[in-house]
This record gives C-alpha cells, sequence and structure tokens, in this order.
C-alpha cells in the first residue's frame, strides 16, 4: 500500500491539490499504523522473547537514522533535479524493494512443524 500511496505526492507536488494530499494520508497513514506489530512478530519467532527488546531497538535506531539520511538525500535530488517527483519515485522504489524483499522472509522452524 505504501507503494501505491507515495507517487500519491507527485500529485500534490504538481498542483498543490489537498484532494490528493488527504488519499495519501489515508493510505500512507493505514500502512504506518500497521507496522510495528507484524515487524515485532517477526523478530520475537525468529529471536526469541528475550532478544525482542534489544532487536527492535536496534531496528528502530537503524530505521532514524535511514529517515534522517533520506530526507537530505531527498534535499539534495530536490535541489539538482528542481522538484520532487524524482525523490517521490525513488521513495516508491524503495518501498516496492523492501515489500518483495520481505517476502523472503521464512517462517521459523518451530512453526513449519
Amino acid at each position: 500500500m505504501r507503494v501505491v500511496s507515495l507517487p500519491l505526492l507527485i500529485f500534490v507536488a504538481m498542483n498543490g491539490s489537498l484532494f490528493w494530499l488527504y488519499v495519501f494520508a489515508v493510505i500512507f497513514g493505514f500502512t504506518f499504523i500497521a507496522n510495528m506489530a507484524p515487524t515485532v512478530g517477526i523478530v520475537r519467532n525468529h529471536y526469541g522473547l528475550a532478544s525482542t527488546g534489544v532487536l527492535v531497538g536496534w531496528l528502530l535506531l537503524s530505521h532514524q537514522i535511514g529517515g534522517a539520511a533520506g530526507t537530505y538525500l531527498g534535499g539534495l535530488i530536490y535541489e539538482a533535479a528542481g522538484g520532487y517527483a524524482p525523490v517521490f519515485i525513488l521513495m516508491a522504489a524503495a518501498a516496492l524493494f523492501g515489500a518483495v524483499f520481505s517476502l523472503g522472509i521464512k517462517r521459523p522452524r518451530s512453526q513449519l512443524e
């Protein structure tokens, strides 16, 4: 759903449409809310309850570092390209890569039996 929602920001950037901003906010908001619980569950199932807190902490830290780097990179791309469209396309491509990559996550052996 994130891959679908991110290109909607191009419409917002092109004509300042509040309608597309609201559509983006609703779709992206659902993906943002539904993100953490499955992540914690996957970490717990793969690495055990004792390691979950530390590993999720590292995941959140790396997420924040990536967010900060992405903001800076987005600004550089905006300055070079003169608009936000390439940034939004790159964000959608990164979300698509993450979605495809996550399909390769295998269930732990204890759940396969």
